[in-house]
């Protein structure tokens, strides 16, 4: 019986240093070739401190979290494979990636994915995905499962239901395909042609992005280097 395992942390803050201090999970099962969210779990995670930035978003102080074990990504994988979960996802596993160490299963990132699958997107970040997909009438959440906001139990269970529909339109494998790649984007989301598609934007900008040193990171080359291809095949 294929599993997926979706999974979310809240931590101290956004550096890498900063520790996990809530674990949440939410199973997608597959039965008779179908797949059904399975049941959401959570648990905090010992630390010493709480910056009051991190605090005002999740709302975890550090004494709350004195009475568990510290996060420990061995015991997740070994918990994982116990539990024969053959895959685990998460919504934007660059970041998550950092506490979990070396995968030892195939991962899924479903804001990769996101990005290959609707790029027309008004945006594809978790919370906005969840409503543009239930305006689209895509999917359709239990209110009470989604609360509270920003924790990491009910934030899976929001990224289960965005997977459960993008399994409707590709598959796992083609996911943990694109998981390995880089992440796209149609639009710029930063810079002087913000807002612009790649096809608006000027091939002296994609020729800089690609040829010359700056501080673009190696996934936004590679869509520029992309979008050069697709206009050198569309002349030819």
């Amino acid at each position: 019986m294929p599993q997926i395992r979706i999974v979310d942390t809240e931590t101290q803050g956004l550096e890498p240093e900063h520790k996990v201090c809530e674990f949440g999970w939410t199973d997608l099962i597959q039965e008779g070739g179908v797949w059904r969210i399975g049941r959401t779990g959570s648990t905090l995670c010992r630390v010493d401190s709480m910056p009051p930035q991190a605090r005002a978003v999740h709302g975890i102080t550090a004494a709350e979290t004195q009475a568990f074990p510290a996060f420990d990504p061995a015991n997740f994988w070994a918990d994982a494979k116990a539990d024969g979960i053959d895959v685990v996802a998460a919504h934007n596993w660059a970041f998550d990636s950092v506490h979990f160490g070396e995968p030892q299963l195939p991962v899924i990132c479903t804001l990769k994915a996101a990005r290959w699958l609707w790029p027309e997107a008004p945006a594809h970040g978790n919370g906005v995905l969840k409503c543009w997909l239930e305006d689209e009438g895509l999917i359709t959440l239990d209110p009470a499962r989604c609360q509270p906001a920003h924790r990491a139990g009910p934030d899976t269970y929001v990224t289960a239901n965005i997977l459960l529909h993008m399994l409707s339109l590709t598959t796992a494998a083609q996911m943990v395909s694109w998981t390995k790649g880089p992440l796209i984007f149609e639009r710029w989301p930063f810079g002087k042609h913000k807002g612009k598609t790649l096809a608006e934007t000027p091939i002296d900008y994609l020729l800089w992005a690609t040829e010359k040193p700056n501080d673009l990171d190696d996934d936004t080359k590679w869509v520029c280097r992309r979008e050069l291809d697709l206009r050198q095949k569309a002349a030819a």
